[in-house]
């Protein structure tokens, strides 16, 4: 089930966008540590964080205002925060998350701070082990986490990666090359069906067989795109889990134990 991108060209996008990140919604180059806690991980640090700072609670409070997330790359508190205030800080309220409706949480992840973490993770074999993505996103991310326990919120993952508005000529303009946010998000969402796909409802299933069949014929159409990489043709469904449970994948219980009991908490 695991695909990896591979390549000369891949190689020289990543190198060029470790050095000059990429706008607004990333901010994952700073915080290049195995957040995924996974040993085998070949992850570089680009950047130093900054002492710890006493505003992280005033930054927090701001996802009020914003619904945003507070630190991110190019905005003034980016670089001045250690690895746990930005994890911290980049978590909603839970009472404004539990508030928010899944699509708005859906357009959220998709514009994660998180997301270049995808391109740093290397398992044994020397490929990219996207699976530590999602374990990260399922223990840090608590946008992630709401989205999987609700009836609605895998849908919603679904069909924002369905209105990614990724299409031939975007390849063939070069945004490919740029390593953009739109990329990062179509690689996401892409790997997202991937790897919870075994664990799909009825309905979702469905949804993700009528995506994949949309988004094959933009990469398997357009000359820019690789189709070792983007063709997700070869995945394994399954009627699973009801609407609503929590659907880990890569958690154990322990941590979805302490998990649940923050949550519970917030309600």
């Amino acid at each position: 089930m695991r695909k990896a991108y591979r390549g000369i060209f891949f190689l020289i996008a990543l190198l060029s966008f470790a050095v000059s990140g990429c706008g607004r919604s990333h901010s994952g180059d700073e915080i290049g540590v195995d957040l995924a806690g996974n040993p085998n991980a070949d992850v570089v640090l680009v950047g130093e964080s900054q002492a710890p700072s006493s505003n992280v609670d005033s930054l927090k409070n701001t996802w009020y205002e914003t619904r945003y997330y507070p630190i991110y790359y190019g905005n003034p508190e980016w670089g001045k925060h250690n690895m746990d205030e930005v994890l911290d800080a980049n978590n909603p309220p839970l009472d404004l998350l539990f508030s928010m409706p899944s699509e708005e949480l859906a357009a959220l992840l998709f514009e994660s701070p998180y997301l270049t973490q995808m391109l740093t993770y290397y398992g044994e074999d020397g490929n990219i082990d996207y699976s530590m993505i999602f374990r990260f996103l399922e223990l840090h991310s608590d946008i992630f986490y709401e989205l999987l326990r609700r009836e609605d919120g895998i849908t919603e993952i679904l069909v924002q990666y369905q209105n990614s508005g990724i299409d031939a000529q975007w390849f063939d303009d070069g945004s490919y090359d740029s390593m953009e946010g739109k990329w990062l998000a179509e690689v996401f969402g892409s790997q997202f069906v991937l790897y919870y796909s075994v664990i799909f409802t009825e309905d979702e299933t469905n949804l993700a067989k009528q995506i994949i069949s949309e988004k094959n014929n933009v990469y398997l159409n357009s000359e820019n795109a690789d189709p070792e990489y983007f063709n997700v043709s070869d995945i394994d469904y399954h009627d699973g889990n009801s609407a609503g449970e929590v659907r880990v994948m890569y958690l154990d219980q322990d941590e979805i134990s302490e998990k649940e009991e923050s949550f519970s908490a917030g309600e």
